[in-house]
């Protein structure tokens, strides 16, 4: 009679070692798939699954909530703008308390909130944020160009030669001299107070540069539309004026 081979696999959670026995193919498939040395990460709803094993491990007055709960509570206190405290989260029932007393608030503010958002889709303030939108996004686009022009800037400023600084760019020696005019010419304007798309743009370059990128530039495009909408630049005749 035919044996089916199997070979068992061990899941080590802390101090608790689980032995699970599983076909010799699928052993051998995932053992040749990944290497000893590389560390496979499991999410979405295969963890999940996996989750939910190691719960039913437990009684149910062991159980701390699981993941999905404690996501819905985080959600629930933001919503609702609700401190929370350890207790929440000490088990399961706590955890269960706590959605089922908030659950019909939050879902009460969840449709207010979006028929508050379906109204200022109306609004003229959307519309013009959709303008302030797309243009923040041509200033960020712009930037790994205008990066260029503000190092080569720094590095003869740190009195580096002019082959040196076109060498580390990667560009023409010529071209650095346009990257160095162009800047002196922003500074030039910047000192008489001229307005332009242009200074503008320098200006949030010059702000992600010097700040080492410390943004992702969707954080930074957020930022600056936020900044625009807040300080209504977008009133300026030039604001979406592109040079």
């Amino acid at each position: 009679m035919l044996k089916i081979e199997t070979e068992i696999v061990k899941l080590i959670v802390g101090n608790s070692d689980f032995l699970i026995e599983i076909p010799k193919s699928l052993y051998n498939s995932i053992s040749e798939k990944n290497k000893k040395s590389q560390l496979t990460s499991i999410k979405n709803n295969e963890a999940e699954k996996i989750e939910c094993f190691l719960r039913g491990m437990l009684y149910f007055d062991e159980k701390p909530p699981s993941k999905r709960q404690m996501e819905y509570i985080l959600t629930i206190s933001e919503k609702l703008n609700i401190k929370l405290n350890k207790k929440i989260f000490s088990s399961t029932s706590a955890a269960s308390d706590f959605i089922d007393k908030y659950k019909i608030p939050f879902d009460a503010k969840v449709k207010e909130d979006e028929l508050k958002w379906i109204e200022y889709q109306k609004s003229d303030e959307y519309k013009i944020l959709l303008k302030v939108e797309a243009i923040i996004k041509r200033h960020i686009i712009r930037y790994s160009t205008t990066k260029k022009k503000l190092l080569a800037n720094q590095m003869i400023i740190e009195s580096k030669t002019l082959a040196e600084t076109a060498s580390a760019i990667g560009v023409t020696e010529s071209t650095i001299n346009k990257y160095l005019a162009e800047i002196e010419k922003i500074d030039e304007q910047v000192s008489a107070g001229i307005s332009s798309w242009l200074v503008f743009h320098h200006t949030i370059a010059n702000m992600m540069f010097i700040n080492k990128e410390s943004l992702s530039p969707s954080e930074w495009r957020d930022t600056i539309i936020r900044l625009s909408m807040h300080n209504k630049w977008y009133e300026k005749d030039w604001f979406f004026i592109e040079e």
